[in-house]
């Protein structure tokens, strides 16, 4: 019976390094995502001010252009060989030319603002599996806290124990005194079992499996048993106990 503990101990404990490598990984992601955040509302900023530049370049040359259209209008006057349309039609290609750099990055903007909205909800995806997993960590810290109780209970029952027996009597010869039909007493050596499991040992909750009894003497034993359990269900686990039902 002691070996089962280490090995359930063990595979506690394997799962909670699973749990950790996982839990490891996910920090990871989650740092290289707010890096990445990071990186994008810096590029969101130099794009912001990218565009406020082009606008004030667009209304300095906007203004330049009607100053220097003014003035070409008013030379042109004076000049009647000069055309007059030709400088206009370069203003316009200019602007024409400034107001699609414009739309091009008010496109690349949006871009980087629909990448933000994703990023943002695949670090809320990452955060909720951190989440999970550190309950699921607390969940099996509790367990392993609560076998560790069982154990302990179990072990010290078990020293107690050894003392109740008599002087010159050993665990497989103990036996139990049941009274018969006739007024004199009978003594019942503990029968073998072929079968005992203890499963669900978790939060204190034992449950103890048997096979029924052949026999009319196995029933009363299986009944003195219970009624020690009744108290104390961790009484039933000592070793001195379970020695006879290999």
């Amino acid at each position: 019976m002691d070996s089962e503990f280490p090995l359930v101990f063990d595979k506690s404990n394997r799962y909670n390094h699973s749990l950790l490598m996982k839990l490891s990984e996910a920090e990871i992601k989650n740092s290289e995502l707010t890096a990445a955040c990071l990186a994008r509302d810096s590029e969101i900023l130099r794009l912001e001010n990218k565009i406020y530049e082009l606008s004030s370049t667009l209304r300095n040359s906007e203004h330049q252009k009607s100053s220097q259209l003014i003035s070409i209008l008013t030379q042109t006057e004076e000049l009647p060989n000069v055309p007059k349309n030709e400088n206009i039609e370069n203003f316009e290609n200019e602007k024409k030319s400034l107001l699609l750099k414009i739309k091009n990055l008010e496109k690349s903007l949006e871009n980087s603002e629909s990448k933000c909205t994703e990023l943002e909800g695949h670090l809320k995806s990452k955060e909720k599996e951190i989440l999970k997993l550190k309950v699921q960590i607390k969940e099996q810290d509790s367990t392993n806290e609560s076998m560790s109780f069982i154990k302990g209970n179990y072990t010290d029952r078990s020293m107690r124990n050894n003392n109740d027996f008599k002087d010159g009597a050993s665990p497989r010869s103990f036996s139990h005194e049941i009274k018969g039909k006739s007024k004199s007493s009978k003594k019942l050596s503990v029968p073998k079992l072929s079968l005992i499991t203890i499963i669900n040992a978790n939060n204190s909750n034992i449950n103890v499996l048997k096979e029924s009894p052949a026999s009319e003497r196995k029933q009363a034993y299986y009944s003195s048993i219970y009624k020690t359990m009744r108290n104390s269900p961790v009484k039933c686990l000592q070793k001195n106990f379970l020695s006879n039902f290999s």
